[in-house]
């Protein structure tokens, strides 16, 4: 069973706060490799999700350093979009 997610709220905030993508994508990463040991995906979609998150994570960190440190919000939404795909595909591609 998967760990209720976490949810945080800043104070006066109407919705939940994000989280940070690299915390995302570390999930992620985690993610695909545990379920992996355990047989739930072939090995093309192994290699294939595997390789998306790397690349997920290193184009952050090429945006963020480009950008002195920090995300654009135009990259950080792109990210995003890209993040949420991602997780669509590993849904997708889980054997059950």
């Amino acid at each position: 069973a998967q760990p209720a997610p976490i949810i945080v709220v800043e104070q006066g905030a109407s919705q939940p706060a994000q989280p940070p993508i690299p915390d995302m994508l570390r999930d992620m990463s985690s993610y695909i490799e545990d379920q992996n040991t355990k047989k739930k995906f072939k090995p093309e979609d192994y290699t294939h999700l595997s390789r998306r998150a790397r690349d997920l994570q290193t184009l952050e960190s090429t945006m963020r350093t480009r950008n002195g440190g920090t995300l654009d919000i135009g990259d950080e939404e792109k990210l995003r979009k890209d993040c949420a795909m991602l997780s669509g595909d590993i849904s997708r591609r889980i054997i059950p």
